[in-house]
């Protein structure tokens, strides 16, 4: 669904001679007692060189509660991202996170 979504910009970047991500990942339940730090890890798996990896993280406040339904995976997303853990997993799997210049010009 995300892709048909998306079509009309891909489109455009293919006519822009943009480069884009060649694979997107990410998707998953909310559930508040799901392991986002064990997901993660399948979400690095692949063979695409420029892969796309969705995430919210963020800080919940009263602010966030009154804008999204869906706020408890954020700071669970938040904690994996700013622990040991997530240089350890991208290292395990050959990838590295890069400013948007180096993935557009490499």
């Amino acid at each position: 669904m995300l892709a048909t979504l998306s079509l009309p910009l891909r489109r455009a970047a293919v006519a822009g001679r943009l480069r884009t991500n060649n694979s997107f990942r990410g998707v998953h339940g909310f559930a508040a007692d799901a392991d986002y730090a064990a997901m993660f890890p399948q979400f690095l798996k692949g063979r695409s060189r420029r892969p796309l990896i969705m995430c919210h993280p963020g800080f919940v406040d009263d602010r966030l509660r009154a804008v999204d339904m869906v706020v408890e995976p954020r700071q669970d997303e938040y904690a994996y991202f700013s622990s040991h853990r997530f240089p350890d997993d991208l290292a395990e799997a050959g990838l590295r996170v890069t400013r948007f210049r180096e993935f557009a010009s490499g």
